[in-house]
């Protein structure tokens, strides 16, 4: 829950992230933030890029995903969230099923749950989020299914290993 400080002279905002925080913490400084659609607007990506984002900004991760609408519709990338516990569930069917992607739970070590609903807990925080239309088995290099909705690294399977 960051406090907002403002808008700049370009155009972008500052936060101070640890206003909650009553001083405890000693490097405290404001940063310029700015959504990822203005900024992939001003600096776009090189032809033939492919985009992955990684979130993780203690449970506010839908306003960013909300601040990179226009890009996820456009490009399409890959998205690793961190989700946990008291997120907005509902914004997050919303954004499945507005963008057409599929959810996977990521759980150590190296498997992948399909999942039709969110379901955020403090075991299983990391999550991906991937455009209906990519090809899981591409995007995985070797990894093939291994049971019902998971994808586990082949070359452990031939030692007997589980994961």
């Amino acid at each position: 829950h960051a406090r907002r400080l403002g808008p700049q002279v370009d155009g972008s905002d500052r936060a101070d992230f640890l206003a909650d925080t009553g001083g405890h913490h000693s490097d405290v400084f404001p940063v310029s933030v700015t959504t990822l659609d203005r900024h992939l607007q001003q600096r776009p990506l090189p032809e033939g890029l492919h985009l992955l984002i990684k979130i993780d900004v203690e449970n506010c991760e839908d306003r960013v995903l909300l601040g990179a609408d226009a890009s996820v519709a456009s490009l399409r990338p890959l998205i690793v969230a961190e989700i946990l516990p008291g997120a907005d569930l509902g914004f997050y069917d919303d954004f499945l099923g507005r963008h057409r992607y599929r959810h996977f739970a990521l759980r150590a070590p190296n498997h992948l749950v399909a999942m039709e609903r969110i379901e955020p807990s403090l075991q299983c925080r990391d999550h991906l989020l991937i455009p209906i239309e990519a090809d899981l088995q591409t995007l995985m290099g070797k990894a093939q299914p291994s049971g019902p909705g998971q994808v586990k690294n082949p070359e452990n399977q031939a030692s007997g290993r589980t994961d």
